[in-house]
C-alpha cells in the first residue's frame, strides 16, 4: 500500500492536529482515558471520512456500466457494512446484473473501484494479510 505523503497531505493535517489538540485539552482524566479518548475520536473521523468517500465513489455510476466487456444494468439498492481498521461503516450501494441475463449474478462497482473485498476496506485486509503471514490466525 502507497500512502506517500504528498505536501497538501502534509500541510492539512497540521490544522487538523492544532483544533485535535485544543479539544482533548479539555478532555478530564488521566493520560490513559484521554489516549483512549482520542483514539476513538480518530477513529470516528476516520469512519466518517470512509463513509463520505465511498457514498462520493458510489454516486458516480450510471445506470449502466462495462465490466471485462459486458453490460450491466443498475439492479438493486442495498446498505451493506463495510469493515474498515476504524471499525464498521454503512454504505449504501446499489448492485448491477449483467443485460439481458435473467437472474444471472450481481457485481458491485463500487467495491471494484475501491477495491473492497468480503466487505474489506483495502487497509483492513491488508492488516489481516500481513498478521496471518506472520502467525496463523
Amino acid at each position: 500500500m502507497d500512502a506517500t505523503p504528498t505536501t497538501a497531505t502534509v500541510a492539512a493535517p497540521r490544522v487538523l492536529v492544532a483544533r485535535f489538540v485544543a479539544a482533548m485539552r479539555a478532555q478530564a482524566g488521566t493520560f490513559g482515558a484521554r489516549e483512549g479518548a482520542a483514539l476513538a475520536l480518530a477513529n470516528a473521523l476516520v469512519r466518517e471520512w470512509t463513509a463520505i468517500e465511498l457514498a462520493e465513489l458510489e454516486a458516480t455510476f450510471p445506470d449502466e456500466v462495462r465490466v471485462e466487456g459486458a453490460r450491466y444494468r443498475r439492479h438493486e439498492p442495498g446498505t451493506v457494512e463495510y469493515h474498515a481498521l476504524s471499525g464498521g461503516v454503512a454504505v449504501r450501494r446499489w448492485t448491477y446484473r449483467r443485460c439481458g441475463v435473467h437472474n444471472g449474478r450481481t457485481i458491485v462497482p463500487l467495491e471494484l473501484a475501491a477495491g473492497l473485498r468480503h466487505g474489506a476496506t483495502p487497509a483492513l485486509a491488508y492488516a489481516v494479510a500481513q498478521g496471518y503471514a506472520q502467525v496463523p490466525l
